[in-house]
């Protein structure tokens, strides 16, 4: 019950706060998007910084191991470039750039795995096509594929902390969110994800009756807190066994100036 009453509280507060908030917000709109969008191109410029060091120390690594007697063979730096390019476009295609991506560093390892892999096949496949595989050396290409991803994962890892040190600051913004759903599955919700180390911020939390009858009033409330919010995202969370009502969620947030997720589970 005290969980819950902190709930309303917290909820009534930002409903009431909303104005402030939403004045605030279209004050710092324009530095906002600013650091956002430096913080990508510099994320950018670290992978392909990144990828060209690591071909040009793949380099040296391999005429160490082959004490100085290597094939007469190009430096792979060239090679390098052209990796930290395929890097570089399949992230952007991705959004990886995004300034969400650095709140946390779970799941940068799978994803710098993925994109390394497709860009180093890119590249060899570029290569055959243009005859000039011959230029480099294949061991030297084989350490540029461990060094190369392990320095990728590296700068993920330092762009992570320099993102914690600019929230500690106050100087990236928090991403707001509104929580749509069934008493029970709000507090599974709160429960189940740390959004604090995330960069999220609930603004609201309006709940809906386990009734087919109040749904569309309750529905209709939560979209008028949503454009009076104006949050990033719309979370809903109801159990998937209540399609209808996941459904009529989606078809009522469709009209608000917000992204919509499901966060649904059968499990309160």
């Amino acid at each position: 019950m005290q969980f819950d009453a902190a709930l309303a509280t917290a909820t009534r507060s930002s409903t009431a706060a909303a104005p402030r908030r939403t004045r605030q917000r279209r004050s710092a709109g324009a530095p906002l998007a600013i650091v956002e969008f430096g913080f990508g191109w510099l994320a950018a410029l670290c992978d392909f910084g990144a990828v060209v060091l690591a071909a040009a120390v793949s380099h040296l690594i391999y005429r160490w191991a082959t004490f100085g007697l290597m094939p007469n063979v190009e430096p792979i730096t060239e090679a390098g470039v052209v990796i930290g390019a395929l890097v570089v476009i399949s992230n952007l295609q991705r959004n990886e750039y995004s300034i969400k991506r650095f709140h946390l560093v779970s799941g940068h390892i799978g994803r710098c795995a993925s994109v390394w892999n497709l860009a180093f096949l890119g590249a060899l496949a570029l290569g055959f096509a243009t005859k000039t595989t011959d230029a480099y050396s294949r061991g030297a290409m084989g350490a540029l594929y461990v060094v190369g991803l392990l320095t990728l994962y590296g700068t993920r890892l330092v762009l992570v902390g320099a993102a914690s040190v600019m929230k500690s600051k106050g100087m990236l913004p928090r991403r707001r969110m509104v929580v749509v759903g069934f008493e029970s599955q709000l507090s599974a919700f709160l429960r189940r994800y740390d959004l604090s180390s995330s960069g999220m911020e609930i603004v609201c939390a309006p709940m809906l009756r386990d009734e087919a009858a109040f749904l569309a009033d309750d529905l209709a409330l939560a979209a008028a807190s949503v454009r009076m919010l104006r949050p990033d995202h719309v979370v809903i969370a109801v159990p998937w066994s209540q399609p209808k009502t996941i459904e009529a969620c989606v078809d009522t947030f469709l009209r608000t100036p917000a992204e919509i997720q499901s966060r649904s589970r059968d499990d309160p």
